[in-house]
């Protein structure tokens, strides 16, 4: 399993089908991820999983946890990205740096020279 982190831009429609095991439903939806030259990726629901993402989340960020699947039809490849679990992404804080240790204090300066001492020999 794999996860991404990307802001929920589409909710697709859900498809109903039959098969020999009965009915299916198919749903997805798609999340934008990168800053300078975003990319969006589509996600394939299905059954249970078609409620995992909502009206009230498009535009919000969102955590995907994913499974990758491919599969061969007629000589060609198609490969799912099928949602697993969906969850609202919280921003964690980084922790705040450890506080620098004071320096050991500084030994007292030496006296200044009166105006009538050198500090060197002539």
């Amino acid at each position: 399993m794999q996860q991404v982190i990307g802001r929920l831009v589409a909710i697709l429609d859900v498809v109903t089908g039959e098969n020999q095991r009965g009915t299916w439903q198919r749903g997805g939806f798609v999340i934008e991820v990168g800053n300078d030259y975003p990319s969006k990726i589509a996600f394939t629901t299905f059954g249970d999983n078609i409620g995992l993402v909502n009206e009230g989340m498009l535009g919000r960020t969102i955590q995907v946890t994913y499974r990758a699947e491919s599969r061969e039809f007629g000589n060609r490849w198609y490969t799912d990205l099928k949602a697993l679990r969906v969850g609202m992404y919280q921003a964690v804080d980084a922790p705040a740096p450890a506080p620098v240790a004071a320096a050991p204090a500084a030994a007292p300066a030496a006296a200044m020279p009166q105006d009538n001492e050198l500090p060197f020999d002539i």
